[in-house]
């Protein structure tokens, strides 16, 4: 789901979706108004991922691959 609108990713969510990295950041918060908890699951784990498949049952995250440092910086650089 590359380059998705708000809307998209609203209505994906209701019947399952799989959710790129990238739109993570779209993602998270309309997650959120579902499942507070996912969404900020999706918002934490979004520079590591590689993609997430988010249903109502839960989310599954494809991690990227990276090294440990590449992981710790990518965090550390998502921080705010």
């Amino acid at each position: 789901m590359a380059a998705a609108t708000k809307q998209d990713i609203a209505n994906a969510i209701a019947q399952g979706a799989e959710i790129v990295g990238d739109s993570a950041a779209i993602a998270a918060p309309i997650l959120s108004v579902y499942n507070p908890v996912a969404g900020a699951a999706l918002a934490a784990f979004a520079p590591l991922a590689e993609k997430f498949i988010v249903t109502e049952a839960g989310i599954f995250i494809q991690y990227k691959a990276m090294t440990v440092d590449e992981q710790k910086a990518a965090l550390t650089a998502s921080k705010f």
